[in-house]
């Protein structure tokens, strides 16, 4: 017997944020850019720290995970430093709305599908940090607030320099 879809389906979050880094590589687009970066150096990044991963190096369930991970906080550095993009003004806002909206529509498909995606129904089975923030819901509301204050702190780098012009997009 295979391998369930309910295992494989590209739904978590980093899972979606490969796509997105990809198209904000080739369309250079803010929005895809700011969803790069503030969901690729704040939860993609946290994942590579408290990887949620059964199977340890040299497994390709292994490599694949750091290296799928790796990219995304790598495509957010890049479109930062070596493209000039940068956060506007409430993108981090706007950054964290969406993810709210992603998740609303993932957990919908949990109670669905009878699947956990995002962790939204129940912990992982392993120890993680998330089990400092109390039984469900309430490690999701303390998720909440970690998301939002780390894409606020993300945006630190940039309020000392002059805002940019969003590559791509036309003027606002």
């Amino acid at each position: 017997m295979g391998t369930s879809w309910r295992l494989i389906a590209p739904l978590q979050l980093c899972d979606v944020a490969v796509f997105i880094a990809v198209a904000a590589l080739l369309s250079r687009r803010q929005l895809l850019f700011e969803l790069t970066y503030f969901w690729g150096c704040a939860g993609t990044a946290l994942a590579l720290l408290t990887p949620d991963i059964a199977e340890s190096f040299p497994h390709h369930r292994f490599v694949l995970f750091f290296a799928q991970h790796g990219a995304i906080v790598i495509v957010a550095i890049w479109m930062s430093l070596g493209l000039g993009m940068r956060p506007i003004r409430f993108g981090a806002l706007r950054a964290w709305l969406l993810l709210n909206v992603y998740a609303l529509v993932l957990g919908l498909f949990n109670a669905a599908a009878g699947t956990n995606f995002m962790y939204l129904c129940a912990k992982p089975g392993s120890a993680t940090p998330l089990d400092l923030l109390g039984p469900w819901p309430w490690y999701l509301l303390g998720s909440e607030l970690i998301a939002l204050s780390l894409f606020a702190l993300l945006t630190l780098p940039w309020r000392a320099v002059a805002p940019s012009t969003a590559v791509g997009d036309p003027p606002a």
